[in-house]
Formats: C-alpha cells, sequence, structure tokens
C-alpha cells in the first residue's frame, strides 16, 4: 500500500512539473506570437503608408520612378520581416511541441 501512496505521490509531482512545463511552453507561444503580431501590424501599417506615399506623388514622373524605387525597398523590407514573423512562429511552436513531447516521455518512463 505504501509503494501505490508512493508511486500516486511521484504523479502527482509529475503532473505538477507538466503543468508548469506546458504553461512556460504556452506562455513563451503567447509572447512569441504578441511579438509577431505587433511586427506583422508595424509591416501593415509601413506597407498602407507606402501606399498612400505613392499615391500622393504620382503627379510627376520623377515623383513616380523615386517613390516606385522607394516603395519596392519597402516591400521586399516588408516581406522579410513577414518571413521572420513566420520562422519565429514555426519556431515557437517547435519548441513548445518538443517540450511536449519530452514530458510525455517522461511519464512514460515514470509509469513502466
Amino acid at each position: 500500500m505504501a509503494n501505490l501512496e508512493e508511486y500516486l505521490h511521484d504523479l502527482e509531482i509529475l503532473l505538477a512539473e507538466y503543468q508548469s512545463i506546458a504553461e512556460q511552453g504556452w506562455n513563451a507561444y503567447e509572447k512569441e506570437t504578441a511579438v509577431s503580431e505587433h511586427r506583422r501590424e508595424r509591416a501593415e501599417s509601413a506597407e498602407a503608408s507606402a501606399q498612400n506615399y505613392q499615391r500622393l506623388f504620382s503627379d510627376s514622373e520623377l515623383s513616380r520612378k523615386e517613390d516606385s524605387k522607394r516603395f519596392t525597398q519597402q516591400i521586399d523590407v516588408l516581406r522579410t520581416e513577414k518571413d521572420g514573423i513566420i520562422a519565429e512562429k514555426e519556431k515557437a511552436l517547435k519548441s513548445a511541441e518538443t517540450q511536449v513531447e519530452q514530458f510525455q516521455k517522461e511519464i512514460i518512463s515514470l509509469t513502466n
């Protein structure tokens, strides 16, 4: 009976550790998502500003050419930032999945 109580106690500790790991992973994911969301909003705002800028100065040919260059550069920067945001989200998700898999392995090894 004492062994069963010890085993249950160990399982409770393991569950608490799992909950802590899961919470840490979730918090990290939420933080990454918030940072990524902020960057995405900045990117959208910059893109909208670039489009407005393009429209404002489209009257002269020289302005159009200069604006087109700037707009293209801004679009390239935004695309790069978007790709970085996607990569960060994928990295955060992979990290959380790895933590969950490791914990599942620990549970299995303790239950065997």
